[in-house]
């Protein structure tokens, strides 16, 4: 089993008292997050939603209303692509206050070493479906669709 990762980010909350937390796994790993941590320096208490992808509607994967700290232990972790990215909104807060995420994932690599991938392929296996990516001539990685 793969050891949890932790990374943490922080946004000002602008006039309107949104603030937005990025983090994004790079496109040869997918993240598994387990646990969010949120807190906000401000008076108010600001609502939190996280979203993947984009800040829609279709994209929430998580909430919280009124609370300050709070976490979430992800019964089922939130999926999130490689070259995609986990957006945690924060909402109603106090204008110019500090707003904090902290995350709790698992990444899991996409990277197959191009010398293992040679062997592959002269085993007679095939390769098929694997994709080499600009700037990194010694690695390809397995597509989503056939993983």
């Amino acid at each position: 089993m793969v050891a949890p990762i932790h990374d943490n980010g922080q946004a000002v909350a602008d006039a309107a008292g949104v603030a937005l937390v990025t983090f994004s796994p790079s496109f040869d790993e997918d993240w598994y997050v387990e646990r969010i941590f949120i807190r906000s320096s401000g008076v108010l208490v600001p609502d939190v939603t996280v979203y993947v992808g984009s800040v829609a509607d279709s994209a929430g994967k998580d909430w919280s209303t009124g609370a300050n700290p709070n976490i979430a232990d992800e019964s089922s972790p939130i999926y999130v692509p490689g070259g995609s990215t986990l957006l945690v909104r924060f909402t109603a807060a106090t204008v110019g206050s500090l707003n904090t995420a902290s995350i709790q994932y698992r990444p899991e690599s996409l990277v197959v070493p191009m010398g293992d991938i040679q062997a592959l392929a002269a085993s007679g296996a095939g390769v098929d479906g694997l994709l080499i990516e600009a700037g990194f001539p010694n690695q390809v990685r397995m597509p989503r669709g056939r993983r």
